[in-house]
């Protein structure tokens, strides 16, 4: 609907591109023109503010020449850069088709056009390279803009097609001065402008007399809408243009082995554009549409061209209510959003039922809200209580630092395997660590697991009576269970369990990249409250947290968290797989990748993935050892292609069982759970699993399908009926397909089923006994056989991992295959294997392209204040009163760190009556003193009780006591002195025996 071409015309190319492209009567005649005009703000700077645009003013803009003045426009002109940005807008197919019987609809679409420009517009800018940002790709927002508006009513194939190109010259205008146009922040938020030309259409269309009808894609995700009553048909007829790019993408990708980027996707359009009728008048190809149509059609279309209507606009309460159901959806999985993005998806649900104008102006009126600045044309916004729980998260963090005895002193780590010695080093660390929370990062394939196993040894020499290990994910804790930690749990069943660890237990979470942000929370309110201790583990440069918030790297970038971490890899036993490996640990991915090619891990061609599965059918020996690879692929799209691949090669090598039945499977949609609660969502024919037990209602894993919403109850077809409320917390919404399966094929189980001991991430292997499974694990040895429960459809081939799932596995090679990665999924797939790597890709310079430009991380408020994207008071600290309220919510369990901080204070004064200048600073204040205070009132004085607080009680005799100093005038003062020096030689006496026990018995 909304897209966006670089023109890079050169020479005299600029004036033909006009005169063939965007002049002619798009595209059948070369003597009707379609009449251009000059739109923008910057239109006005060179006197062509709604002139007709003409073929030699054109020619000048190509040319980098100003038409006011004759001079260069910009300063530097590139060779060969852009010249022009085309941004393209079509109107629904619907519209277009209208169109031929109401003329409204097209200046309903121009308007709507404009209204979607006005907003791009206002996204311009201007790089700038003065002072610190040389060398920078930072940019100033202008605002300014000049482009050419040309409208055209039909396609290259002839069918009607409301479209318009704006093609917006590359120039702006900062500080007085015309400089090359800088479109970054546009192209970001094009969707943005298409729901903005959407919204401002449908309100239109609607006040036209117009029915609307949503456009949904298979996920149920808005795309469009058409105008209600033009039939299906129709509509299919008139998008031949449509066809023919779809043939030409399907030959594309067939020799490529992959999808087109933006800029094949444009090449590929020009390609299959066919010659221009030279003849054909605008009278002619209309009758050549209608033509198309029946007498039955024509009537149906015509009749639903109607009079206007007038339509009631939601109220400001209305709106509010829209604006938070959509932050739900959002917010659920990101902290931070810009409002371009909050914007399009408020507009995306609700199609003409607002003012662009009246929706910002609501959306300043949000309390829960919080507008962090940034851009002021678009600002970032949070939810508050992201913030809070940032800052909370930080603060809780640095506040419970030096408050524990070190444990296990004369714990010796790995004793006598000095090849261990970084990760001994650490576990000493983890040990004498005085604080309530630590951080642990190990890198990938550095030994984690052993680390934690020889640490709870520590533990448990300590006396520690409760160690409790979680981890985030199912999988995850069966590998934790696997490993010796029998007694591992998730993160989920840890925060909501109703028995809690006794108090003083160690946690240990493992994984705890994978942690949201409220969960961390959650898990650092418990510890404060029951008195725990606990270790994050994990690794940020791994996958996250599908939740939003990436707790784990929170802590470890912004807090001052006492941090260990392991950095030498034991997995990989390949010198240079290890070091490839190492380098994406470091955020390294350009060294790493070109490493990786340099040493033929990486293979590109476009049959990728069938190479993929060749190299496994290598490493396994013809599949008869699965154990001895692992596949991953980024997307479940590739897993598919991939493991239809890999299966027909094990039925060639007669792995697979000769009898095949054919199962029915659900594939989740992934939805957030505010989705799941709003009722609009759900229709009928809508497939739903259930992804725990519901009792009395459903088993967790089956599968059922929705009949009908009514009163805010969901009716299923096998007469069972949830809440919404119960919707979003049992069950999710998918989609179900069919698939083959055979004795020997690798099936992965997505729903918890634990009377069979089955869990999400549980591998299992179809039996040779009809109806039954072999549970697998993590080595893939048989755990034992169940028949697979009736009903239950939660489950897929588990052949190909996506990289997400891999995480935490291990296998001797790793066969990985992807059209593109990100740099977390790169990082987690390839350092899966311990000997051999095999990347498998369509095009190596596109696959790396895309590493390097997606890191994959997700926006926190700090993080934006680090890049100074908002300012550093954006966030400002909690007031008092603020603070106050906060703590009223919350049990006070402040009086658990009262005596840590005495004997912290101890400490530091006993440190100062050792210095000599502070005795004689002590000496001098106390003479003052006397002159102004009685000796009837010294015991009340603060002096007295300061010194009274260091008496001791102890009889015993002190070693080598020191001459008190005699003071002749004052006996009081030098009784006051001896006790000094009695509270000094007894510290001094202490300090000997500690050194005797723990030190090298050296003592100054």
């Amino acid at each position: 609907m909304f897209n966006m071409t670089k023109i890079r015309a050169s020479n005299a190319a600029g004036k033909s591109f006009y005169a063939n492209h965007l002049a002619s009567n798009d595209y059948y005649s070369e003597h009707e023109k379609v009449i251009g005009f000059w739109r923008g703000s910057l239109a006005e700077n060179f006197g062509l503010a709604g002139q007709e645009v003409t073929g030699s003013v054109f020619s000048l803009f190509q040319r980098n020449i100003n038409p006011a003045t004759g001079d260069n426009l910009t300063q530097k002109k590139v060779s060969g850069g852009p010249r022009f940005f085309d941004f393209q807008v079509a109107a629904p197919k619907s519209v277009s088709v209208m169109a031929l019987f109401d003329d409204r609809l097209t200046a309903a679409h121009q308007a709507a056009v404009r209204e979607a420009m006005v907003e791009l517009e206002a996204l311009a800018a201007v790089r700038v390279r003065a002072g610190e940002n040389v060398r920078t790709n930072n940019h100033e927002n202008t605002g300014k803009l000049i482009y050419a508006e040309f409208m055209h009513d039909t396609s290259r194939a002839l069918d009607p097609q409301l479209h318009t190109h704006n093609v917006v010259c590359n120039v702006t205008n900062a500080d007085g001065q015309y400089k090359a146009l800088e479109t970054l922040e546009m192209c970001k938020a094009i969707r943005y402008a298409g729901k903005v030309y959407h919204n401002a259409l449908a309100r239109k269309c609607r006040e036209l007399g117009y029915e609307l009808t949503p456009v949904l894609d298979r996920k149920q995700n808005v795309l469009w809408f058409d105008l209600k009553g033009v039939p299906e048909e129709v509509m299919k007829r008139f998008s031949k243009r449509r066809k023919q790019i779809e043939e030409a993408e399907a030959a594309f990708i067939a020799e490529h082995g992959r999808k087109p980027t933006l800029t094949e996707n444009n090449a590929i359009s020009n390609s299959t554009r066919s010659a221009k009728m030279q003849t054909s008048t605008r009278e002619t190809v209309r009758d050549l549409q209608l033509k198309q149509l029946s007498e039955k059609e024509l009537a149906q279309l015509i009749s639903l061209v109607k009079p206007g209507a007038v339509i009631e606009a939601m109220d400001r309460e209305q709106c509010q209510d829209v604006i938070r159901e959509t932050m739900a959806e959002l917010f659920e999985r990101e902290s931070v959003v810009t409002q371009d993005k909050l914007l399009a998806e408020v507009l995306n649900y609700s199609l003409g039922s607002f003012e662009l104008n009246d929706l910002k102006n609501v959306l300043q009126d949000i309390p829960e809200l919080k507008n962090l600045g940034g851009e002021a044309v678009n600002p970032f916004y949070s939810p508050q209580e992201v913030i809070e729980r940032e800052q909370n998260s930080i603060e809780s963090v640095e506040d419970q630092q030096g408050i524990f005895e070190p444990l296990a002193p004369d714990f010796v780590p790995f004793e006598g395997n000095d090849s261990r010695r970084e990760q001994a080093d650490l576990i000493r660390g983890l040990l004498a660590s005085p604080d309530r929370f630590n951080l642990f990062r190990g890198v990938a394939g550095a030994g984690k697991t052993s680390t934690l196993q020889e640490f709870c040894k520590g533990l448990k020499s300590a006396n520690v009576e409760n160690i409790v290990v979680v981890a985030p994910t199912n999988s995850a804790t069966d590998v934790l269970k696997q490993e010796g930690f029998e007694q591992s749990q998730t993160v989920a069943s840890f925060l909501f369990s109703g028995e809690k660890p006794s108090e003083k237990s160690y946690i240990i979470i493992d994984e705890a990249g994978l942690n949201s942000l409220r969960e961390g929370y959650e898990i650092l309110k418990l510890a404060r409250k029951n008195n725990y201790r606990v270790l994050f583990v994990g690794d940020a440069r791994q996958h996250n947290a599908v939740e939003s918030g990436d707790f784990f790297r929170l802590l470890e970038d912004y807090s001052r968290i006492r941090k260990f971490e392991l950095n030498q890899i034991h997995r990989q036993r390949n010198e240079e797989y290890r070091r490839g490996i190492f380098e994406c640990s470091q955020g390294q991915f350009e060294q790493a990748f070109e490493r990786f090619d340099r040493q033929d891990f990486i293979h590109e061609g476009k049959d990728y993935l069938d190479a993929a599965a060749a190299k496994f059918m290598e490493f396994t020996h013809d599949g008869t050892d699965l154990s001895q690879a692992i596949m991953v692929a980024p997307t479940h799209a590739e897993c598919d292609r991939l493991t239809a691949a890999l299966r027909e090669k094990l039925k060639v090598a007669k792995r697979l069982g000769t009898e095949s039945q054919t199962v029915t499977v659900f594939r989740s949609w992934n939805k957030p759970k505010a989705w799941m609660e709003q009722a609009k969502n759900y229709h009928e024919g809508m497939n739903l699993s259930f992804i725990r037990n519901l009792k009395s209602v459903a088993k967790s894993g089956e599968l059922d399908t929705v009949a009908a919403v009514e009163n805010g109850r969901i009716r299923l077809k096998s007469g069972r009926s949830l809440t919404l409320k119960e919707a979003s917390q049992f069950v999710d919404a998918g989609e179900v397909k069919q698939i083959e399966l055979r004795s020997g094929d690798l099936i992965q189980f997505r729903a918890n089923r634990k009377d069979l001991k089955i869990y999400n991430g549980t591998m299992a292997r179809v039996s040779r006994k009809a109806g039954y499974v072999d549970l697998l694990d993590k080595s893939g040895a048989v755990r034992c056989s169940i028949e697979l429960p009736a009903g239950y459809a939660a489950f897929d081939y588990g052949w190909v991992t996506t990289s997400h799932k891999s995480q935490g596995r291990t296998a001797q090679n790793v066969v990985a295959a992807a059209e593109k990665m990100d740099a977390k999924a790169f990082y987690v797939a390839l350092s899966r294997g311990r000997e051999q790597l095999s990347m498998h890709c369509p095009d190596k310079a596109l696959l790396k392209q895309h590493l390097l430009r997606n890191s994959g991380n997700r926006l926190s408020v700090h993080d934006l204040i680090r890049d100074r994207e908002i300012p550093p008071n954006a966030v400002l600290p909690f007031r008092n009163e603020v603070r106050k309220q906060k703590a009223a919510l919350l049990p006070d369990f402040s009086y658990k760190e009262i005596s840590a901080r005495i004997k912290r204070t101890t400490e530091q004064v006993k440190r100062l009556v050792r210095n000599p200048g502070v005795i004689l600073k002590m000496r001098n204040h106390r003479a003052k003193f006397n002159r102004h205070v009685p000796d009837k009132d010294e015991n009340k004085s603060m002096f007295f009780r300061f010194i009274s607080f260091f008496k001791t009680n102890e009889t015993e005799n002190v070693e080598a006591p020191i001459a008190p100093i005699e003071f002749k005038a004052r006996s009081r003062k030098a009784e006051l002195w001896k006790i000094y020096y009695a509270m000094k030689n007894d510290y001094q006496r202490k300090r000997r025996e500690y050194h005797a026990l723990w030190g090298k018995g050296k003592f100054r």
